[in-house]
């Protein structure tokens, strides 16, 4: 009997220590039971608020962190204004096709170039060429050199197709603005499709046109017969220029061509008034960040580097009178001030405007379409064809 007296009177001081934890831990049984104990639950409940904001913050900032590690970066990248890029009217991966009777400045040609027309073209720049392919009927008043007789080729077309993947579309300072379409339009584009019915054939280097698909792309004048005044970076399509008066900036593409069978476009002019504007790019935000393709690391000569070939020989005038009685602005070729590799700038990003990707309509609103370059016959088709 005394045993189990014994066992019971350790029972209960072992419950009674445990309802006495209990009451020290829990504020509210304290302060259900003794008004003198009330005090103490009021640090217990700050401990219990700021463990809760910690376990918030450390959430939020798990969640920012990944999403920051997936978003992607704005960051400044080389300027056409900075770099060769501002010396050239022309600038193609493969071949070109030209009849445009003036180009004003450089022409760069990884492939074939000829010009196929009756008509005679006037380079004033120097002339880049992958081969010649007759007729080629040119006059290079500022040289030429085909390209596998240097040892650098003055420009890098990676960096275009690199550009045209990251680059933002934005609105800038002082009227330059970057333009990105993404869907193709199925008929010719004019500047009415992306500057609206103010806009004037001197662009004057204030817009730069990105076509970021790879369907073939047709430029042209505007209803009202205003010419082609945006700058074109389409490096993975081919560019067909037809009845447009001039292009007053320059063209980037995989090939371009002013010659089809319904049109020579021996009255077209290449003005070479490059965007001017600044560039942004997007960049992931990983470890290892997509590099941009590297530069050339010298200015081109203006010279060949070997003697060039008798049709190169300067015999002609380039003619200062556009077409449509609209003077031009033409500015004249600076050196490149940063002919290194490209890098992205360190200035602080001005404010930007940024647009959806691409503002064009998808129904036509043009007939001008142009037809196979090199068919002898006119051709019914209603989107040029790939050479």
């Amino acid at each position: 009997m005394r045993a189990i007296l014994t066992m019971t009177h350790a029972t209960l001081i072992k419950w009674l220590f445990l309802a006495t934890l209990i009451v020290l831990v829990d504020p509210g049984t304290v302060s259900a039971h003794s008004g003198a104990m009330e005090q103490p639950t009021i640090p217990f409940k700050k401990a219990k608020s700021t463990l809760r904001k910690l376990e918030t913050a450390r959430i939020t900032n798990t969640i920012a962190a990944d999403v920051w590690g997936s978003a992607p970066r704005i960051e400044q990248c080389t300027a056409f204004r900075d770099d060769n890029t501002i010396e050239y009217s022309v600038i193609t991966k493969e071949r070109t096709i030209n009849t445009a009777k003036n180009v004003y400045r450089k022409i760069f040609v990884g492939g074939s170039l000829r010009n196929p027309s009756q008509s005679t073209v006037t380079v004033g720049g120097h002339v880049y060429y992958g081969s010649l392919r007759e007729p080629i009927n040119t006059n290079f008043n500022g040289g030429g050199t085909k390209l596998s007789d240097v040892s650098s080729p003055p420009l890098d077309f990676d960096y275009y197709e690199w550009l045209a993947t990251n680059i933002m579309e934005g609105s800038y300072s002082d009227g330059y603005q970057v333009i990105v379409v993404s869907q193709p339009k199925g008929s010719c584009y004019n500047m009415y499709d992306f500057l609206g019915s103010d806009a004037q054939g001197s662009n004057n280097g204030k817009t730069l046109i990105v076509f970021t698909f790879s369907n073939d792309v047709c430029l042209t004048k505007t209803p009202d017969g205003r010419q082609f005044g945006p700058s074109v970076l389409a490096p993975f399509s081919k560019v067909t220029l037809t009845n447009s008066g001039y292009l007053d900036g320059i063209v980037i593409a995989r090939r371009f061509t002013t010659y089809t069978s319904s049109s020579e476009g021996s009255e077209q002019q290449l003005h070479g008034n490059v965007y001017r504007g600044p560039i942004y790019c997007t960049q992931q935000a990983t470890s290892t960040p997509t590099p941009m393709p590297n530069r050339t690391t010298q200015t081109p000569s203006t010279s060949p580097a070997t003697s060039p070939p008798t049709t190169l020989v300067p015999t002609a005038t380039l003619s200062t009178h556009p077409s449509n009685s609209e003077t031009p602005s033409r500015q004249p070729s600076t050196a490149p001030s940063n002919t290194g590799r490209p890098t992205f700038m360190s200035s602080e990003t001005p404010s930007v405007s940024v647009q959806p990707s691409s503002k064009i309509s998808a129904n036509p609103s043009m007939s001008v379409n142009p037809t196979n370059e090199l068919s002898s016959s006119p051709s019914q088709s209603t989107r040029p064809t790939s050479l």
